[in-house]
């Protein structure tokens, strides 16, 4: 969550833009299997550097779910290629999302001109002269890249090495026995690979769980042309959870996918506990709540006016007597009104999404809370400048932000309480992402007084399950000791948010739920959206994208609404 990445990360959110990986019309003499430095110390010898004992990346998947981003600074990755005697001219053709700052074939400069982030569409063509390549043997290609962009979990990079004229024949998918590609205990275990191919080749298969440990690495010879091939993986022994399969196929040229399924996710069982005094520390943060005057105010805004409904902002009082706003949305009929409480994603203060509430339809009222730090409520309290959300205050158990943020959701309940258009029996609270961890905070603070709760992959969520899983968190939580002097380290911050995890809140929760999650997200695991929602005894749902990744490209923020306010309108 570090914040480098905050600005694009909200945009792409809010759009939805389905970022589909772009591939070559040509075959492709590169693997999506390259080598990675993030050591500046070694690029000093360019171009002659020694690589033996570089980490292994695929550029098939995230850089978040290999642990880099953009936090790392100057980078260095590096492949190679097979050249025939005799070859046609060669195109490079760079589609990454980062910035390419050199780019050397055989240790001789191909070209230093910097190529900034292409990865989201046609990629950028380089001619590799034949007077740098090598026939009959491995060549080498080495770039220098920085700035490694945050995707939400779908990759986007390929780099690509063909013959001018060239046309792509390789194919390779997976197919699952369902659309979600969830197994339950009945479904059969197994899924179907199907290639096409120029010539007789080999698929490597890599399944690996979302700990990123491998249950499954295969060679499998496969024919020239179209085959189908089932794989049965009944006897691996997989259990509940979260896997990851690759499948790379090469005849000469490469060709690759990545998929996700889940197997039985509600037996997952997470060992992580909630803190002894968990239910003391959060009585006393709304005791102090309580300590506060909430002072609620609220002014009619024309520009938020529809001829449907009235827009207001709302205004109220705080922990630490802070003020926080919101926008308050209130149908134009006469009775009284269900009410849905928006509460923000990271660094989010809802104006990409204001046109939807402001004509909206409908007998629901909405509250768009901007708690502390985002959107109208960033005035006073406003730390983006200086230092990512997360990180302040993170070795405080006193003065965590998140403690200060869960009181301020409680106090959008208070408001709604205190409204007497809205009926009070019927308050449902949503959220994706940060948003998704407040909205289960907030339903297991405020018990009865919540009917309904729609999330979507959750954060702060199982933190200690989190940092395993997208384990460039342990880099995040460095960077952010910078800011508090080192006052504590990483075993101390983990027990800070054993305080303020969202999953603690899951069992307190008295309303039906529903939980929506990307299989793709590399941000907010599944995982830690189901280490909530397995905790939770209330009626509860879940839905499952699995093509998607943390951007929610089948719009699971705008649906959150619709699913909260199905609970608050059923008979």
């Amino acid at each position: 969550m570090n914040q480098l990445k905050t600005t694009s990360k909200l945009i792409l959110i809010i759009v939805s833009v389905v970022l589909a990986t772009t591939k070559s019309d040509a075959q492709n003499l590169l693997s999506p299997i390259w080598k990675i430095s993030t050591n500046n110390q070694e690029f000093a010898n360019v171009p002659v550097i020694k690589t033996a004992n570089w980490d292994e990346i695929n550029l098939s998947l995230s850089w978040e779910r290999q642990g880099y981003s953009g936090i790392d600074g100057d980078c260095a990755i590096t492949n190679s290629f097979f050249v025939k005697e005799n070859n046609p001219p060669l195109l490079l053709e760079l589609n990454l999302q980062c910035l390419v700052k050199a780019v050397y074939i055989n240790q001789q400069l191909l070209s230093d001109e910097e190529i900034n982030f292409s990865g989201r569409g046609k990629g950028t063509i380089l001619t590799i002269p034949n007077s740098m390549l090598q026939n009959n043997q491995e060549n080498q290609i080495l770039l220098f890249v920085s700035n490694l962009a945050y995707t939400g979990g779908l990759s986007n990079n390929t780099c690509s090495v063909y013959a001018e004229g060239d046309s792509q024949k390789q194919h390779v998918e997976i197919l699952f026995p369902t659309d979600n590609h969830l197994y339950l205990k009945d479904t059969r275990k197994s899924f179907t690979i199907k290639t096409d191919l120029s010539n007789n080749g080999a698929l490597n298969l890599m399944v690996k769980d979302d700990f990123h440990k491998t249950w499954i690495n295969k060679n499998i010879p496969v024919k020239k042309g179209a085959n189908e091939y089932v794989f049965d993986w009944s006897s691996y022994n997989l259990q509940p959870g979260f896997y990851e399969c690759v499948a790379i196929v090469d005849d000469g040229s490469f060709q690759n996918t990545v998929q996700w399924f889940t197997l039985q996710p509600e037996d997952i069982n997470c060992t992580n506990t909630t803190v002894n005094d968990f239910d003391g520390y959060w009585k006393e943060a709304l005791n102090e709540l309580k300590a506060v005057t909430p002072n609620f105010r609220m002014h009619k805004v024309d520009s938020l006016c529809s001829e449907t409904r009235n827009g207001y902002v709302v205004e109220m009082q705080s922990l630490d007597d802070l003020t926080i706003r919101g926008y308050y949305f209130v149908p134009k009929t006469g009775n009284k009104h269900p009410v849905v409480l928006h509460l923000p994603p990271y660094g989010f203060g809802f104006e990409f999404f204001m046109d939807n509430y402001i004509n909206r339809k409908g007998n629901t009222a909405e509250l768009a809370l901007c708690v502390r730090g985002h959107g109208i409520s960033a005035d006073v309290f406003n730390p983006w400048a200086e230092m990512p959300l997360w990180a302040v205050n993170i070795c405080s158990k006193k003065n965590n932000i998140y403690r200060s943020i869960y009181m301020d959701c409680v106090r959008g309940v208070d408001f709604l309480l205190n409204r007497p258009e809205i009926d009070h029996s019927k308050i449902g609270v949503d959220g994706g992402s940060q948003g998704g961890g407040l909205a289960l905070a907030t339903a297991g603070l405020c018990g009865s007084n919540i009917a309904a709760c729609a999330y979507f992959d959750p954060f702060p969520c199982d933190t200690r399950d989190q940092i395993k899983i997208r384990t460039m968190i342990k880099k995040e939580f460095k960077s952010f000791l910078q800011f508090t002097g080192n006052d504590c380290d990483t075993d101390q911050i983990l027990v800070v948010q054993d305080y303020v995890d969202s999953k603690g809140f899951a069992p307190k929760i008295k309303c039906p739920v529903y939980f929506a999650t990307s299989l793709f997200d590399d941000d907010c695991p599944s995982h830690c959206g189901f280490s909530a929602y397995n905790s939770i005894t209330t009626q509860k749902e879940f839905e499952i994208f699995p093509n998607d990744s943390h951007m929610g490209q089948s719009g699971q923020f705008l649906n959150l609404f619709y699913e909260a306010e199905k609970i608050l309108t059923a008979d």
